[in-house]
């Protein structure tokens, strides 16, 4: 697999601190290096207990009050926000918010979600008008089993980084943007319970109007977090914008009066 995102955050991690971070012989990295570097190999949970063990406080017991259900993921947000503004006065905000954007990167992987893979898709569908499939089905392939534990491991992903506030960096802004994408389009991937790809009009019936009305809201706000990102020298986050952008409106212009019916008919296979 793939760890990308690991593999930016260990080269920040390791370049934008100044001459106190470089590595010596004598001293230990610190733990959001070594933490970055469980997650280029792959090991998301030790990376996710490393995190965890170093931060003070209740972050643990936030984690793992949020973990089983979707209902606690707001109060995790707003209590590690609380303690991250706590460090900030302590000054230690910096260290805290690299340890804790490096914990939504691990509990991202942990739920199978790929940036990268989901950039590319993205950007390959921005544009295209070749009448086969919609943006939104077009990233099933790239994302993992649309399991509970996956889509809830990818909404807590999303509000970690959210907490991190003004803190968040315009890289972590964008990264919030795709997991938004990534979890929105596991919610749609979910209906899809043949599992090929496509959704017919009788799956879709699957679909509720308040997970309608929910998913063309987190549309708009993965649309907002991904405008934050310059990516005038990268041309396929350039185009991973725009294309969640046409998906947006893709969504707000096709038949119907409500959410509901115009995502229906936004999602049937024609």
């Amino acid at each position: 697999m793939r760890n990308t995102t690991a593999i930016w955050l260990l080269i920040a991690l390791t370049t934008s601190c100044g001459d106190s971070n470089i590595l010596s012989t004598l001293d230990p990295p610190p733990a959001s290096q070594r933490a970055a570097r469980m997650l280029e190999d792959g090991d998301s949970d030790d990376a996710i207990e490393l995190v965890l063990d170093t931060l003070e406080g209740s972050y643990r017991t936030s984690f793992t009050a949020a973990s089983p259900n979707n209902a606690n993921l707001e109060t995790l947000r707003q209590s590690f926000a609380a303690q991250l503004a706590s460090s900030e006065i302590k000054g230690e905000g910096s260290e805290v918010a690299n340890l804790l954007a490096i914990l939504s990167s691990a509990v991202a992987q942990k739920a199978g979600i790929d940036t990268l893979d989901i950039v590319l898709k993205l950007a390959s569908a921005s544009g295209s008008d070749d009448g086969e499939e919609n943006s939104m089905v077009a990233l099933f392939p790239v994302l993992p089993q649309a399991s509970e534990s996956n889509i809830h491991g990818t909404r807590l992903a999303a509000k970690i980084l959210e907490s991190l506030g003004s803190q968040l960096k315009a890289s972590d802004k964008f990264r919030l943007g795709l997991y938004i994408t990534a979890s929105t389009a596991l919610s749609v991937k979910a209906l899809d319970t043949n599992g090929d790809q496509h959704l017919s009009e009788d799956e879709l019936l699957g679909l509720s109007a308040s997970s309608a009305t929910a998913i063309v809201a987190s549309l708009a706000s993965a649309v907002v977090s991904l405008s934050g990102q310059n990516s005038s020298e990268n041309p396929r986050s350039t185009a991973a914008q725009t294309a969640v952008v046409e998906l947006r409106d893709e969504i707000q212009g096709a038949p119907g009066s409500t959410d509901l019916h115009r995502l229906r008919n936004y999602l049937e296979v024609p």
